[in-house]
């Protein structure tokens, strides 16, 4: 019996070792190679990937890697951490965040829009109808030239990126409860799923990644302004967020190939096929 523990003792040894040299291989062929690694929002993470993909096309033996998607606040955690190199924001950054170091990159803008299940046949609304609804005194279609039929509210988190941008914009509050009847979701993809499938329902999300990934919902107007690159571009569109990436002090090496590739002519050909619009880099 003792041998037969010694032999397993042996084993478990010899793949641990094992384990460990592999491991070490992994990371020294890792170094001979240039990357950088990315994380933080989910709306942004798609197009990063987009511009990584047509970047490494030109740029044979650079690597652009990317963590599960996540939110701003968590990028940007792991960027101080030294986890990554670069975190994608899809918001502002707040005071405390500011005074961390970080060199900003806002390279593009996306609209927030509300969108509705093909059930409701309504063009638009006024963004003082959101509130109403969020909260519960409006809560059948019929009020607001819609079908005869109770709403369906899809909501975000509480500091999610979206919900922050409202509240900045005091289309909804902090300070006022959604109604108990609303669902919740963290991830933007759960939101966009559940509009397209919930008959009846209104959610609010990214205008790019709708058009990215094909989704049939009804885009609403507000104040009779459609989401388009032109109302984004002069600020007629009401809800409009900049995205962006931050770094810890100033780009260098391949980071800073990449942000110069981003602020190019060939960058913003892909932001543009995207849905967003470019933005000017900011010196």
């Amino acid at each position: 019996m003792r041998t037969f523990f010694l032999y397993i003792a042996s084993c478990i040894f010899f793949v641990i070792t094992g384990c460990q040299s592999e491991k070490t291989v992994v990371l020294e062929d890792t170094q001979k190679a240039e990357e950088i690694i990315i994380g933080g929002s989910e709306s942004v993470l798609p197009v990063l990937k987009q511009l990584a993909e047509a970047f490494e096309s030109e740029n044979q033996g650079k690597k652009i890697l990317f963590t599960a998607p996540g939110h701003t606040s968590a990028g940007i955690k792991a960027v101080v951490e030294g986890i990554i190199s670069i975190a994608a924001v899809s918001r502002n950054l707040k005071p405390e965040e500011k005074q961390l170091g970080f060199d900003e990159y806002w390279f593009a803008h996306d609209a927030l829009v509300f969108a509705v299940h093909p059930t409701v046949n309504i063009k638009g609304l006024s963004l003082k109808d959101i509130g109403p609804i969020y909260y519960g005194s409006i809560s059948g279609w019929e009020k607001l030239g819609g079908p005869k039929h109770p709403i369906t509210v899809l909501d975000r988190i509480e500091g999610s990126s979206p919900k922050v941008l409202l509240q900045e914009k005091s289309v909804l509050s902090k300070e006022k409860k959604v109604t108990q009847k609303a669902v919740v979701f963290e991830r933007p993809n759960d939101m966009n799923i559940a509009i397209a499938s919930t008959a009846y329902s209104i959610g609010y999300t990214s205008l790019s990644l709708l058009l990215k990934d094909n989704y049939n919902l009804n885009i609403l107007e507000l104040d009779g302004i459609k989401a388009t690159p032109e109302t984004i571009r002069n600020g007629a569109y009401p809800l409009v967020r900049p995205i962006g990436f931050v770094i810890k002090g100033a780009p260098a090496g391949l980071a800073k190939e990449f942000t110069d590739y981003i602020f190019s002519e060939k960058g913003h050909s892909v932001l543009t096929k995207q849905g967003y619009v470019p933005s000017q880099r900011q010196l």
